[in-house]
């Protein structure tokens, strides 16, 4: 029921002085409909609804779309051109007259919402199941305005609110319920569904079309199209989806739902980018902190660029074509000591108040394009000890989670909250103006500074044309503060080399590790058109490739209730198999690493993978980022007792060679396999470019083990 908000009493007009409303009467034969109060006429004078006897009254829905106009819809249909009636002798209330060409005016608005007039499929039982209950779900109320067209009989009837009721909602003393339906919502959801429906199977994309073609004035309001559309949509996903939605419930939150889960399946992006970005694209929807480890000029920052350009969008590209908007390189230096250099902070010298950095302002401007994704690239990042200038920074990587909506306490699977970054009293201080005072306080003057207010503030800009409107009127900057928005992605270069510090266990778990050792050095040629902005239908592939739907295993269970139990068990399985191995080192993983190992297949089952395959490349990834390298020591280290032996039922010669018995053997999965061109790559004798997999990586460190007595993860 989301978009139906329970409310106390049906008459939400009941203490307003132009009280014009509308009622349903389900009690008097077919049910009737009345028009009573009064209305404010064109000279600003109340009136009684008594003026429109004779006349024809016509729905009209005002709403306003994105950018704050408002769009009037006629619901001009032969069904619902409805003559207006005295309701009986004596009356001031009118009544809307059906006949037998006509539909109720309950079915009319209904049908214009998407909101089946009954259930497609079956009835709820109750009430909690669905308030769309068969032959018992109506439009009880409405408090509407009054348009009379200058010498004209039509009367154009403007609903504010809608409040619907039905035969079976009742409460336990049975007194009736009442929602009211949050109207604007609900049409700016199908048209955001609309604008993405190449996602959908076809024919229920062409559906949810000719509702956003009617709202958006494209086409005209038609009764019998809509009921119909409605239907098949109820049916379509009852019969695509039986498992998740029953045919019952209103449809439009089961797409929403489904859009989202579509939306983040990198079909869309070519074949040619899967195989060099794979790794990379699913560690990102994973967590937004990578680690990106190898030797020097092996393209580590680069590739960081690279993602930016393929999804910089033209209003945030820079005229040279060298740095997008959406890039800021962060150069590490040898001295950070604390966080003040990322973070910033508080100075009274001179003029007093909160040192913003480079960092910080480039987070505000990712806060104000949320449908971007934004690239933190944080050069030779090791050359200070990360634990101490980025602290902050990993604690509140693990404050993500999902918020629950205020009005209805349902999850908002689209909006991920964390912890301030930065306090909301220092943005609150850029609205102080510091020489005026209250002259009953003596306080400084505030003003009130929305958070593109701040933006502009803070990068020195007058105006700022390309900020949704919504995004635009926000103030969580001086009310929550900044926190880390869920459309950046941290990437640290890093190489383990003397000159560097190395990474503690802390760092790493709270990471995701991609060994960069260099590859197929002929790849490099024709790399530079890597760093070339793309067409907007391919930015977008790339924009929609670095959405995260997961923040906690519990999402995955919920969005794959299939495999839900196979998961649970499975997953657990394959790490107590990892920490036996590793039992009796510091190496052994807990409840992080298996909610990250559960996300990952999560991403991969969202990719058409079967199960199998996602767990198996899922642990050999969690082993490569994850485990593997928090891993050194000498031989001593992962030697094991002839006793742990004998009781772990084993016969390897350390734990190492355990542990490569454990990793899954990975082949080339059937999707990549039918995407791959191999007789290409044959005629032109290149050599294929392959990411080692979890067996090799343990093996290259046993080999180490036995050459040098020691070993460890980086080379």
């Amino acid at each position: 029921m989301t978009y139906f908000i329970e409310v106390t009493e049906y008459q939400t007009y009941a203490n307003a002085e132009a009280d014009f409303h509308f009622s349903y009467n389900a009690n008097s034969g077919g049910g009737q409909s009345f028009l009573g109060g009064m209305f404010s006429n064109d000279k600003g004078k109340l009136s009684s609804p008594t003026i429109l006897d004779g006349c024809v009254g016509i729905f009209k829905i005002v709403y306003k779309n994105a950018n704050g106009k408002e769009i009037g819809i006629l619901l001009d249909d032969i069904n619902g051109k409805y003559e207006i009636k005295p309701r009986g002798t004596g009356s001031s209330s009118m009544k809307l007259s059906v006949g037998t060409k006509l539909e109720s005016s309950s079915k009319l608005i209904s049908s214009f919402f998407m909101l089946p007039s009954t259930c497609a499929i079956k009835n709820p039982a109750n009430l909690d199941v669905s308030i769309l209950s068969s032959n018992n779900f109506w439009l009880q109320s409405m408090w509407l305005k009054c348009d009379i067209p200058d010498a004209s009989k039509l009367v154009y009837l403007l609903p504010k609110d809608f409040v619907f009721c039905g035969g079976c909602n009742k409460d336990k003393q049975g007194n009736g319920r009442y929602f009211k339906l949050e109207a604007e919502k609900r049409i700016q959801d199908i048209i955001s569904l609309s604008e993405n429906a190449e996602r959908l199977p076809e024919e229920l994309g062409q559906y949810i079309n000719s509702f956003s073609d009617i709202y958006l004035g494209k086409a005209s309001f038609n009764y019998e199209d809509c009921v119909n559309a409605t239907k098949q949509i109820m049916i379509l996903l009852a019969k695509e989806y039986p498992a998740e939605y029953s045919g019952i419930e209103d449809p439009l939150p089961f797409l929403k739902s489904l859009m989202t889960r579509l939306s983040l399946r990198r079909k869309n992006i070519d074949a040619s980018y899967s195989g060099k970005y794979k790794d990379y694209l699913s560690v990102v929807q994973v967590k937004p902190f990578l680690l990106l480890a190898g030797i020097s000029g092996t393209g580590k920052s680069r590739i960081v660029r690279e993602f930016a350009f393929k999804s910089c969008p033209k209003y945030l590209q820079d005229k040279a074509g060298t740095t997008p908007g959406n890039y800021c390189m962060i150069e590490v230096k040898p001295n950070w000591h604390d966080s003040t250099e990322l973070l910033g902070y508080y100075s009274r010298l001179g003029k007093a108040g909160y040192q913003f950095t480079k960092f910080v302002k480039f987070l505000v401007k990712a806060k104000m394009f949320p449908n971007v994704p934004f690239f933190v690239c944080l050069d030779e990042m090791n050359l200070a000890p990360v634990e101490q200038y980025f602290a902050e920074i990993l604690s509140i990587l693990e404050t993500r989670k999902h918020p629950k909506n205020v009005e209805t306490g349902e999850v908002d699977m689209e909006t991920v909250k964390t912890e301030p970054i930065i306090d909301a009293q220092y943005f609150r201080e850029l609205a102080e103006m510091p020489h005026v005072k209250n002259t009953q306080t003596g306080e400084s003057f505030s003003s009130n500074l929305t958070d593109r207010d701040i933006y502009l503030k803070l990068f020195g800009m007058d105006t700022e044309s390309d900020i949704d409107k919504k995004v635009s009127n926000r103030t969580d900057l001086t009310t929550e503060g900044l926190e880390l928005p869920d459309n950046v992605v941290i990437i640290g270069t890093v190489n383990m080399d003397d000159t560097t510090h190395q990474f503690s266990r802390k760092v790493i778990d709270r990471a995701m590790t991609i060994e960069m050792n260099g590859g197929n050095l002929r790849n490099m040629f024709g790399g530079s058109k890597n760093l070339e902005y793309l067409p907007e239908s391919e930015q977008k592939k790339w924009q929609n490739a670095f959405i995260r739907r997961y923040v906690s295993a519990d999402e995955v269970l919920d969005a794959h209730p299939d495999v839900a139990e196979e998961l649970t068990e499975k997953l657990p399985t394959k790490l107590e198999e990892i920490n036996l191995a590793l039992k009796g080192t510091p190496f052994v993983v807990s409840y992080r690493v298996l909610n990250e190992l559960t996300i990952m297949v999560g991403v991969m089952l969202d990719e058409g993978m079967d199960l199998d395959e996602a767990v198996a490349a899922s642990v050999n990834n969690i082993l490569l980022m994850k485990i593997l390298p928090r891993v050194e020591g000498d031989a001593e280290m992962f030697a094991m007792s002839r006793e742990y032996k004998a009781k772990a039922g084993v016969s390897y010669d350390n734990r190492l060679e355990w542990l490569k018995d454990i990793a899954p053997d990975i082949k080339e999965s059937s999707a990549e396999a039918a995407s791959e061109n191999d007789d290409t790559e044959e005629k032109t004798g290149t050599v294929k470019e392959c990411q080692q997999t979890a067996k090799e990586k343990i093996q290259e460190m046993i080999d180490r083990l036995n050459n040098q007595e020691f070993t460890r993860f980086w080379p």
